[in-house]
């Protein structure tokens, strides 16, 4: 049993060629998908870092765990954590294979090999859930810091795939390189400045008037230095790419492919020049929240099951599942496919019976949040998607907080960009889904619980000077360019 989970941060799915981007920023996991399977509809359960990737490796989501913010801003030493108590991925794949074996008090053998090359315990907070379970913990940042080149993990992680290749593990390699700053080294992206829109690159009219570019924005924000920012981050993916293909050449080097779950998934996209909230990954639009999730299993034995089980074990290459599916399936998942059952705190399920085509869906709905200058969630279905804003988060802590509410309604059928908000053409659509968001929130909480996205304690990034004072420069970031009437800022009249 060799599975690894692969997280690119920041990578939005509609900027790879698999799930239909107009560049070339991404052939070699093209080809990978094409190996495996390839789920067109997957959320994030986030669209920031350190919710998200607790999402992926607790299978909750954050209205249960409670981690919904990055701690930064005005509480650097963010005091929310994980429960000891609840099971963590990597704790379960530990305690797998070879029985625990303790003797006088003292581990001496037993379970599973485990390794990370990640730096998520880096953040202010130095959240534990992300070491807890790993024989093998590498960060090859110091400090606080974070942002690193795959060429510099690497360096770390080639050798320890050469020294374990014959051993049964779980491996978890967190990247960073398709994040802001954007920053891919020359020559990835080099050729993308001279593509001329209208011609390499496709404008189409959008449902909500004037011309867009699919996955850029709106014709007429793509500035010259919004242009050059959605350039360089092309670039990124497709340095990261590059650097992927790395990994799985290593792989068939070392003759782990041919048996190896290998499972490429992000934490959460980036906005463009789209929805307000230009080049950062706040809000729950499909640019922030649908992210890639790639499973390759070419033919893997279950812990403990016989050889001759191993084929039908793996998953049909090529497949694509156009069904919902979201980042708390990951875990259970990945355990199916190493024959470990999940623990009953898992709110995530196993995706195998639609990568195998068993059944035609398993989810409905799925459900993401945000908070930080306000709050949200989105209850998103196969052709809707409605997003609830309203005063919470950091917006609570004010002295006169302003008390709004709204829903955006998006067909996300015909209008994949959510450039036309429906809401007020279809009142009895938005009455529906925001009926079923809040009774999966009241479902989440326990009896006399606060909804979390109402305790501004629990948001992160204090907005700077500029983006608090709408009338300021419109470059003041994503608060200011909030309507008036829909700035939870904004002192009531």
């Amino acid at each position: 049993m060799q599975v690894i989970l692969v997280v690119s941060d920041t990578l939005r799915a509609d900027h790879l060629g698999c799930y239909g981007y107009f560049r070339s920023t991404s052939p070699r996991i093209d080809r990978f998908a094409a190996e495996g399977v390839r789920f067109h509809n997957h959320v994030s359960q986030a669209p920031y870092t350190l919710p998200s990737f607790t999402s992926l490796v607790s299978g909750q989501f954050g209205t249960t765990h409670k981690v919904l913010a990055n701690p930064s801003g005005q509480n650097p030493n963010f005091p929310v954590a994980l429960d000891d108590t609840t099971p963590v991925l990597a704790d379960l794949f530990r305690a797998a294979g070879p029985p625990i074996e303790i003797a006088d008090g003292r581990y001496v053998g037993g379970g599973t090999l485990t390794a990370s090359f990640d730096n998520l315990a880096n953040f202010p907070n130095h959240p534990k859930w992300f070491v807890r379970g790993y024989e093998y913990h590498v960060s090859v940042t110091p400090g606080i810091q974070r942002m690193v080149g795959a060429d510099v993990l690497h360096r770390r992680l080639f050798p320890w795939l050469e020294q374990h290749a014959g051993e049964s593990f779980f491996l978890f390699i967190h990247y960073w390189d398709v994040h802001s700053p954007y920053l891919a080294p020359k020559p990835f992206g080099a050729e993308y400045p001279a593509q001329r829109i209208g011609r390499e690159v496709p404008v189409h009219p959008a449902p909500g008037g004037g011309e867009y570019v699919s996955a850029w924005g709106p014709v007429a924000e793509v500035t010259p230095e919004a242009r050059a920012r959605i350039d360089a981050y092309d670039g990124g993916i497709a340095y990261f790419d590059h650097r992927f293909g790395e990994l799985l050449d290593h792989l068939e080097r070392l003759g782990i492919a041919e048996q190896a779950v290998v499972a490429l998934t992000a934490d959460h996209g980036e906005s463009m020049a789209e929805h307000r909230v230009p080049f950062a990954h706040d809000e729950l639009y499909e640019a922030t929240v649908r992210v890639p999730l790639i499973i390759r299993a070419p033919g893997v034995s279950p812990s403990g099951a016989p050889e001759s089980a191993s084929r039908s074990a793996g998953l049909p290459a090529g497949r694509v599942v156009t069904a919902l599916s979201q980042a708390i399936d990951v875990a259970p998942t990945l355990l199916d496919l190493a024959g470990i059952a999940p623990p009953v705190t898992f709110q995530g399920r196993s995706l195998l019976p639609l990568a195998r085509g068993d059944v035609p869906a398993l989810h409905q709905r799925t459900v993401s949040e945000w908070t930080r200058y306000l709050a949200s969630r989105s209850l998103r279905t196969p052709r809707y998607k409605l997003i609830h804003k309203f005063t919470g988060g950091l917006a609570l802590a004010r002295p006169q907080p302003r008390r709004i509410t709204w829903h955006e309604l998006y067909d996300l059928a015909a209008d994949p960009d959510e450039t036309q908000d429906l809401a007020g053409e279809l009142p009895e659509v938005v009455r529906d889904m925001d009926g079923e968001l809040g009774a999966w929130v009241a479902g989440q909480l326990a009896p006399g619980e606060v909804d979390p996205l109402l305790r501004p304690e629990l948001a992160c990034w204090e907005p700077g000077p500029r983006a608090a004072s709408p009338s300021g420069p419109r470059t003041g970031g994503a608060l200011a360019l909030l309507p008036p009437e829909r700035n939870p800022w904004l002192s009531p009249t």
